[in-house]
């Protein structure tokens, strides 16, 4: 998302990354075979266009810069199972042994093992979301939109990559779950392509992947000396598509809260700043969506006052808070007209 490319300027991956990346101008929303409220990304400084990614090219950018980076020592293949709190640092376990450290950064995902031996899990309350996620190649020019179409009990979420690809997500929720049981990849195709007609002459490529429940919550984010950073810190939904740029950002912050007296407060505050809003908008998005009725409003809203749903996208980027939005674009947000 475009609230990302801050961070990856900073490190000097930017240009690198966007020379393979197709860009992203915005959003496209609507019901199967109705038209699409199109919401271009918000105008902030140079931010306003984000990158269509495959997540494995992506952490290779940032694995490679990290070997070219003086200073730090990369293990590759090294497994970390468990950080250890005592009265002095904080003891990594790995599969090496114990490692000492002033301070550790725990970035081991969604489900992060680390987060939950710790202690600081909270696990996600019903009604529990999922995903199922796969590649498709379609011929022509990349289309530059995020596109998300809502279905009964259901969404379909797709955006460009590289080489002619579109990723192509379901987000479900649990009572849709079982329609996979024995069968996900062929289940999965047959929904995309109900749901898109359009993937009917694409091909579905590599593998297909089921991931959740979602909105994963930590305790703490920091505390003696170990901080969570990603996904490992909490996790909403990716209904906003927040995910890499949030890490960035989170990145971003636990490093500078190593120079601060108190770091792990610093972090925290930093961390509240970077997620507070992004997660509301996430919680308000789901409620506008839970049925096909409440997205038809929304479309109609968009219709009536084109500008709400880019102020909505500008709060979860971080870029201004909700008193961007008057109490008239409230209502018409809940009412529709």
């Amino acid at each position: 998302m475009p609230s990302g490319r801050s961070p990856l300027r900073e490190l000097g991956l930017d240009a690198q990354i966007a020379a393979r990346a197709p860009q992203l101008n915005g959003a496209q929303l609507g019901l199967v075979g109705r038209p699409y409220a199109v919401v271009p990304f918000p105008a902030h400084g140079e931010d306003r266009v984000g990158l269509g990614v495959r997540r494995t090219e992506f952490d290779n950018a940032l694995i490679d810069a990290v070997r070219q980076t003086p200073g730090i020592e990369l293990h590759e293949g090294l497994g970390a199972t468990e950080v250890r709190r005592g009265s002095g640092s904080p003891t990594v376990i790995s599969s090496q042994g114990e490692i000492r450290a002033r301070h550790v950064a725990v970035a081991d995902g969604l489900r992060s093992g680390i987060r939950h031996k710790l202690g600081w899990t909270r696990d996600p309350r019903p009604p529990h979301r999922y995903g199922v996620v796969g590649h498709w190649r379609l011929d022509g020019p990349s289309d530059p939109w995020v596109r998300i179409t809502f279905a009964e009990g259901l969404e379909l979420y797709e955006g460009p990559v590289a080489d002619g690809q579109r990723m192509v997500a379901l987000l479900c929720y649990q009572e849709r779950m079982p329609d996979f049981a024995g069968r996900l990849a062929m289940r999965y195709r047959e929904l995309a392509r109900s749901v898109r007609p359009q993937l009917r002459d694409a091909e579905q490529v590599g593998a297909v992947r089921a991931i959740g429940p979602f909105w994963f919550q930590a305790s703490t984010v920091a505390d003696g000396a170990i901080f969570l950073v990603g996904d490992a810190a909490g996790f909403t939904d990716p209904i906003t598509a927040e995910g890499i740029a949030t890490g960035l950002r989170q990145g971003r912050a636990f490093a500078a809260a190593l120079d601060r007296p108190q770091p792990e407060r610093s972090y925290r505050q930093a961390h509240r700043r970077i997620t507070a809003d992004p997660r509301r908008i996430a919680a308000l998005f789901l409620r506008l969506t839970r049925t096909p009725d409440l997205v038809e409003r929304g479309v109609r809203t968009h219709q009536v006052a084109p500008q709400i749903l880019a102020k909505l996208l500008g709060v979860g980027f971080g870029y201004w808070g909700f008193n961007r939005i008057t109490p008239r674009e409230w209502v018409r947000i809940f009412t529709g007209c």
